[in-house]
């Protein structure tokens, strides 16, 4: 289903391609024919991706469209016998579909009468709805009059309602065999709605993060490596910014203003002219680029809990991984316009995805109050706690892992001799695996100790790196990369769930800014760890592939000690 939506896109993009060809409206003597064309066909991919991922994401959470369970409903009511129907739910199970119905007889029927309407019932079902395998049907008497056959129930369902009160809707996705009746509506509320109002925001903002990966060519050759050091350094410390800023302000307000703040930067940056101008423009950018970044993890993490913020902090990477490949799509359109082109469109999704934050995310009424009592419970300098730095350490390994093999991978494929359009395919093959495998571990891992999964996690990611290490096998490196997303997809949204259940809740924005760190320090360390490792190995996809490994084989020993 994923593979037929992404298609469908990408036949959406070439019909809309060869409708409108811009080379024969310059040939009508328009000169700025081109980019105008661009621009329109990003807007058309932009309705189709929407389409697109609105589809697969139904599909990831089990989603069943609304009309097939109106037609399961009608169908039943055409049964003899059949007085009325009750609840309709179905759900998918890969390819096929379960459904569990309730149906209304007569009273007078007899138990075999009553099973016969039933399995009548099942077999029209299966007959009659695409894709139905099998189907549960519960017969209810109608009447006699005054008699409730169910009185007892209701009590002890509300019990189990409130017992369940902490995972809320959520958990239903989860456990619950079916899916309620309204299909995507529900699955769409099972996210709590600070998270989908969050989702909405960060969608915005990455469909244009994609202009930072274009600052070497910006700032050009020579300018190049102080413009990425002063962006790094700067970047780091906006984090932390970011999270002081918490200790004052709710999370709504520092998102919107770090966002807002970041298009703002991205303007100047693409007015600067000259290499001072650039530098400066580049500081503001690294400045307010991580701002929202503690108050985004913040909010997830009060609208969620247990399971569910583990399943939300999961659906938000996945959704961010769409919004990264529609990234790509709209910088393949707008490169040939120029770099400056990129960061201007950056800045107007940054201003969007800020004024979306301010309409959209709740306000929290206590917020100040609480922010208060914090600074009146903390004296003196704040110093992490030994837990938060094992967590960090162990974070900055798992990073340095993981970028090790997604940075060296495309280098590693063609130093096995593979084809130039082997990497792009594999990479385009892990998008596709990642929210899958997400999806198959959801039940699995249900209810597991974070730090368990981490730990046995990150053991299979460093016997698979070493195994792409020592292999020169094009094919056995691919199968390796591919097992290595569909555990990585398992993996990233625990660390924040980790964060979250450890830290004291006044702490928990300088938790998340001081563990967040760890990518950016681990970024900078990956190239000269892949090099030494590369002079013992012969090359540097081999090196790269065997420092992950070791820096994998780190992480469940520095995490032996966290308790989660």
């Amino acid at each position: 289903m994923l593979i037929i939506a992404g298609s469908a896109a990408f036949a959406g993009y070439e019909a809309v391609k060869r409708l409108i060809n811009p080379q024969d409206v310059q040939a009508l003597g328009f000169p700025l024919a081109d980019p105008i064309v661009g621009l329109l066909i990003t807007v058309a991919i932009l309705f189709v991706l929407r389409d697109a991922a609105r589809e697969i994401y139904h599909r990831l959470m089990d989603a069943v469209d609304p009309k097939l369970v109106a037609q399961a409903g009608h169908i039943l009511t055409q049964v003899p016998e059949v007085e009325r129907v009750g609840s309709v739910r179905l759900r998918w199970l890969g390819h096929v579909l379960r459904a569990e119905v309730d149906i209304v007889v007569r009273h007078d029927l007899s138990l075999l009468q009553a099973h016969a309407v039933a399995v009548e019932a099942e077999h029209r079902l299966i007959h009659d709805l695409p894709r139905l395998r099998a189907a549960t049907v519960h017969a209810d008497p109608d009447g006699p009059a005054g008699t409730d056959h169910h009185a007892v129930l209701p009590t002890h369902r509300q019990h189990g309602r409130k017992a369940r009160s902490g995972r809320i809707v959520g958990s239903m996705c989860e456990h619950h065999p079916f899916a309620g009746v309204h299909g995507g509506n529900e699955l769409l509320r099972a996210l709590p709605k600070a998270a989908r109002a969050l989702m909405w925001v960060r969608i915005l903002n990455a469909l244009g993060a994609y202009a930072l990966s274009f600052l070497a060519v910006l700032a050009g050759p020579e300018l190049a490596p102080v413009a990425l050091a002063v962006f790094g350094v700067t970047a780091l410390a906006s984090r932390w910014a970011g999270a002081f800023l918490l200790d004052r302000f709710s999370p709504r307000g520092v998102l919107a203003a770090g966002l807002a703040a970041t298009g703002l930067a991205l303007i100047a940056l693409t007015l600067a002219q000259g290499p001072a101008q650039v530098l400066a423009a580049i500081a503001l950018v690294g400045l307010a680029f991580e701002l929202y970044e503690p108050a985004s993890q913040e909010l997830l993490a009060r609208a969620s809990s247990g399971e569910q913020r583990h399943a939300t902090y999961a659906v938000m990477g996945v959704v961010l991984s769409a919004g990264g490949a529609a990234a790509g799509l709209l910088a393949a359109v707008l490169l040939p316009l120029g770099v400056r082109w990129l960061v201007a469109v950056d800045a107007l999704t940054c201003l969007m995805a800020a004024a979306v934050a301010v309409v959209f995310l709740p306000r929290e009424d206590g917020a100040r109050g609480a922010r208060g009592a914090r600074r009146d419970t903390v004296g003196g300098r704040w110093r992490p706690p030994a837990a938060l730095m094992r967590l960090t350490v162990a974070g900055t390994a798992f990073a340095v892992g993981y970028l090790a093999v997604m940075m060296y991978l495309p280098l590693a494929l063609l130093e096995r001799g593979a084809p130039a359009w082997v990497p792009g395919l594999t990479l385009a093959g892990a998008a596709i695996l990642a929210p899958l495998a997400l999806w198959a571990a959801r039940r699995l891992l249900a209810g597991r100790a974070h730090g368990v999964i981490l730990g046995v996690g990150t053991l299979l990611l460093a016997g698979l790196a070493l195994v792409m290490a020592l292999t020169t096998s094009t094919p056995l490196t691919i199968a390796s990369y591919l097992a290595c997303t569909a555990v990585n997809s398992v993996l990233l949204g625990r660390w924040q769930s980790v964060v979250a259940d450890a830290a004291p809740e006044p702490d928990r924005p300088r938790w998340f800014a001081f563990q967040g760190s760890s990518w950016g320090v681990a970024q900078p360390a990956v190239p000269p760890l892949a090099a030494l490792a590369g002079g013992v190995v012969g090359t540097a996809g081999a090196g790269a592939f065997l420092a992950a490994g070791v820096a994998f084989l780190l992480v469940p020993f520095i995490l032996r000690r966290v308790t989660t």
